[in-house]
């Protein structure tokens, strides 16, 4: 999902470079998928995903949205752009019960990117959450259901147990 995601907001946004990130309910983590086109410098946006995802800039794509212009906007507050190998970037942060989930962000679309691009990348995000959230709701549901099987399984096993200690002759035979 997030890998359609990321090739989505970049056919969208006509931009050659897509990140996008998620955290995995199983680890905590967050699980980030870059996204390039066939036909640009990958070593580039290679280097852009991982100035992207260091420390300086993930609370910057965490917090929604963000929008670099670097020909016409404002830098990010505290965020030197000049290490960014790219002229412009938008992101917007993916979010569940106020507690962010990932982010979805694209660079170095052929123009300024604008706010039909911001509510487009906006919505994608929105939409990982959901998955995300659906992902989670799943692998909590699992636990339940295999915490409820042991339970039987324990139940039956007791069962037995004051089965075979009433009568000598048949135990064994209830397992």
């Amino acid at each position: 999902i997030v890998e359609d995601i990321c090739a989505t907001a970049m056919s969208l946004t006509r931009s050659p470079f897509g990140l996008c990130s998620y955290k995995d309910p199983s680890t905590g983590r967050y699980v980030t998928v870059n996204k390039t086109a066939d036909d640009v410098d990958a070593d580039t946006y290679r280097e852009a995903a991982n100035i992207l995802t260091s420390r300086q800039f993930w609370p910057v794509l965490l917090s929604s949205p963000v929008v670099v212009n670097t020909d016409t906007g404002p830098a990010l507050p505290g965020v030197e752009l000049s290490v960014l190998p790219v002229a412009r970037l938008l992101s917007a942060a993916a979010y569940v019960a106020s507690e962010s989930t990932g982010f979805v962000a694209v660079a170095d679309g052929a123009n300024a990117y604008s706010d039909h691009h911001e509510d487009t990348v906006s919505s994608l995000a929105a939409v990982m959450a959901l998955a995300s959230e659906r992902l989670n709701a799943y692998m909590h549901m699992s636990q339940r259901s295999a915490q409820l099987d042991l339970a039987v399984k324990e139940m039956v096993s007791l069962v037995t147990t004051v089965a075979e200690l009433r009568d000598r002759y048949t135990a064994g035979h209830e397992n």
